[in-house]
């Protein structure tokens, strides 16, 4: 892209009314600006697959919040949707499958 185009964009941008979604990059120790083109405005990093990561990475490492946990996981189905299939009661009475 020429360089006389980018800047014609860059003054279009900042005089306009999307100059509120030119935004800093959250990434460490990374200066980029960026266009926030998502519906809610949210977009934190200038790029998912670089800053991003780095940033994810250091908080799974961290062992902050949003870590995958590790272990069984955990459900908020009742009990008898837990159980193994061949113990579930099937049309009123206990029934066990035999294989």
């Amino acid at each position: 892209m020429p360089l006389g185009v980018l800047a014609t964009n860059v003054i279009h941008i900042l005089a306009g009314s999307d100059r509120g979604r030119v935004k800093n990059c959250e990434g460490p120790g990374c200066a980029g600006l960026f266009l926030d083109t998502t519906r809610g405005a949210n977009r934190r990093w200038c790029s998912t697959n670089t800053c991003g990561d780095k940033v994810k990475k250091s908080r799974l490492a961290a062992g902050a919040p949003g870590k995958a946990q590790s272990g069984p996981p955990t459900t908020s189905l009742p009990a008898t949707a837990r159980r193994p299939a061949e113990q579930r009661k099937i049309n009123g009475p206990s029934v066990v499958r035999c294989r």
